[in-house]
């Protein structure tokens, strides 16, 4: 508490370690809001970005390598957990997926975190040629849900999948 107030380091004061070389490792991460308590998958309503999260840090260098440019947005990366198993093999149940919020183009596909009337989910979304849009579950035990055109107001793309974080 003596050294909080004073705004002085106690690292500084035990090991004669200078701040500087605290503040260069800490530049190695950026913080990613993780909302712990948000599903995506199985359902169980929409998504807010002012409910309650945490933070996860991530290396700057492991971040940025996903994306082509090497240059992340870590203000517009959202974490959320996995839950089910319509996904398998490509995301398990109780993964931490990180998601592009400023990605919403499904033009070339890929997986995205959605928003339905039913629910939360995490699918691979193409759009078909007739306009339509389809949720396909990479397990082949789900069947694909088709999202017709006029239907498309119902479906809200929060973000495209950029990676995830599981254990081995």
């Amino acid at each position: 508490l003596f050294c909080a107030k004073r705004k002085i380091s106690i690292n500084w004061i035990l090991f004669n370690q200078l701040p500087k070389s605290l503040e260069e490792e800490t530049e190695k991460y950026t913080r990613i809001r993780y909302f712990s308590d948000v599903n995506a998958s199985a359902g169980g309503g929409g998504f807010n970005y002012d409910e309650d999260y945490t933070y996860l840090g991530i290396d700057k260098i492991l971040l940025d390598s996903l994306y082509k440019s090497n240059n992340s947005n870590p203000n517009s990366i959202i974490a959320l957990n996995v839950i089910g198993d319509s996904m398998e093999p490509t995301l398990y149940d109780k993964e931490i997926i990180l998601f592009d919020k400023e990605n919403k183009d499904i033009s070339k596909g890929g997986i995205f975190v959605v928003s339905t009337n039913a629910g939360l989910f995490v699918k691979r979304v193409a759009k078909k040629i007739d306009g339509s849009v389809e949720l396909i579950s990479d397990n082949k035990n789900y069947n694909s849900e088709i999202i017709k055109e006029e239907e498309l107001s119902t479906l809200n793309l929060l973000g495209k999948v950029i990676g995830k974080v599981s254990a081995v």
